[in-house]
This record gives C-alpha cells, structure tokens and sequence, in this order.
C-alpha cells in the first residue's frame, strides 16, 4: 500500500504554482516571444531570449530546442514574423526578426481580447 506524504499548505500551493507557470510558459510564451520583437523593432535570437527571461524574472527559460521550435512555428507555419539576415562587420552573420504586418495585428487582437481584461482583474482597488 502506497503511504501519501501529506503537504501543508505553503507546499502544496508551492507544487501547484510551479505547475500553473509551465502552463503559462507554454501559452504566454508565442505572445511575449513577439512581444520582445516588437518592442525593438528588429530582434536577433539572443536578445529575444533575454528578453524573454528578463520578462519572467529568469523563471522560465526555454532549452535551446523549444525556443527555435518556437521561432520556427510563428514564422514557418502562422506568418507572424520574418526573418532578416543582416551582416555583422566582425563574426558570423546574425539572423534578425521582425513582425510581419499579420503578426503585429495578431499581437494587437491577443492584447486587446485577453491580455487588457486581466489587467483589469488585476489592478488592485
């Protein structure tokens, strides 16, 4: 018979907080990804991922595979952005993003429909 280890409350909020920012890491991640390129105009990988990580306080970093799978799908498979090959004067060329006009409307539609409500809920009163 297995023995259930029972959890106070600070742990079992704990477990169930951790879990709920996966969620959130999965949803929220497309959305803060363009987020960070609109927010300079034209972003390279690098600096979309700090981006990204300094949004979530560090809390939530993607593996190297999950966030170019990430790019790949809004670029690839919905449009929302395009890839720009700018080249550096010293190194390797650099790879640049930026919204395509569907993904800034896309961005603006999310924003409006889902993000401006829950800043709403959430302002304190």
């Amino acid at each position: 018979m297995k023995s259930k280890i029972k959890l106070n409350l600070e742990e079992q909020s704990e477990i169930l907080a951790e879990r709920f920012g996966e969620a959130v890491k999965d949803g929220f991640g497309a959305l803060i990804l363009l987020w960070a390129i609109k927010e300079q105009k034209k972003a390279s990988s690098k600096e979309i991922k700090e981006f990204m990580r300094d949004f979530f306080n560090g809390r939530m970093e993607y593996s190297y595979t999950s966030f170019y799978r990430l790019l790949a799908k809004l670029r690839d498979d919905f449009g929302l952005i395009k890839e720009v090959e700018k080249r550096k004067a010293r190194g390797p060329k650099r790879s640049y993003y930026s919204l395509t006009p569907l993904g800034r409307l896309v961005l603006k539609k999310i924003i409006t429909r889902y993000i401006n409500p829950l800043k709403e809920v959430a302002s304190p009163k």
